[in-house]
């Protein structure tokens, strides 16, 4: 028992703050109740799913009250894999969300006063779709081949995907490739760049020979692995 709730109660909620995993966060008789898919300013009605000491988690049952800056997500696979945590939210939003965390962040674990210094405004992109260059995805052996997809939230179930709507045309376009290919493959790796794609060692190819090289190269390796490749250390942001 924690602040008179047990797991399985419903309880109404206003939503303050979103969380580093992209969570909505509000307060009940001072707990901490964290809850996927709610944003600031809004009025919920939750069930709790898990109480921890010094906070709980919980489900979303009813949205009361929505925000003005709640979406509809553009990826069908959204609400399913876990992928991504903000489609929910503009856009235009997610940029103040963003560097309200920052600004959180620097408060918490630092002992710089956020104050001292200037964050200038987020430039955002023309069109936040097919953007990101890079991409590590797990697949698993189909009838006809390769299956690729996505894990859901917190577990270990596989959810699969034909395409992504944040990962560049040419990922996709590999995608599409190699699911057609041998089913040897475990692991994908790739960059896209202008004129065609990274792979394997970095060697710039048109798609359909980068998911050849590729496969070939995992193939080959017969590992679960992702390839190593010079751009790899980057960074591999899901929101």
């Amino acid at each position: 028992m924690n602040a008179q709730l047990n797991v399985g109660d419903e309880i109404f909620l206003d939503i303050k703050r979103i969380g580093i995993n992209g969570e909505g966060i509000g307060y009940y008789k001072k707990l901490a109740i964290f809850v996927d898919g709610v944003l600031p300013k809004e009025n919920v009605l939750v069930k709790i799913t898990k109480l921890y000491r010094g906070y709980a988690t919980a489900e979303l049952v009813e949205l009361k009250t929505p925000s003005k800056d709640r979406v509809e997500p553009f990826c069908p696979y959204y609400t399913k894999c876990g992928g991504c945590s903000l489609q929910h939210v503009s856009y235009e939003a997610t940029r103040d969300i963003k560097r309200d965390i920052l600004m959180e962040s620097i408060t918490r674990y630092t002992k710089i006063n956020p104050r001292s210094f200037e964050i200038k405004p987020t430039i955002l992109m023309e069109d936040p779709h097919n953007y990101r260059a890079k991409v590590n995805l797990p697949a698993k052996n189909g009838m006809h081949g390769a299956v690729f997809g996505l894990y859901a939230p917190n577990s270990e179930k596989f959810i699969r995907i034909k395409g992504c709507s944040v990962q560049n045309d040419s990922i996709n376009q590999i995608m599409d490739e190699v699911a057609k290919g041998n089913s040897k493959y475990h692991i994908i790796e790739v960059m896209a760049c202008p004129g065609g794609c990274v792979a394997g060692a970095g060697t710039l190819l048109p798609v359909d020979l980068a998911a050849k090289v590729v496969g070939r190269y995992q193939s080959e390796a017969k590992t679960t692995t992702p390839l190593e490749s010079p751009y790899r250390d980057r960074g591999e942001h899901l929101d």
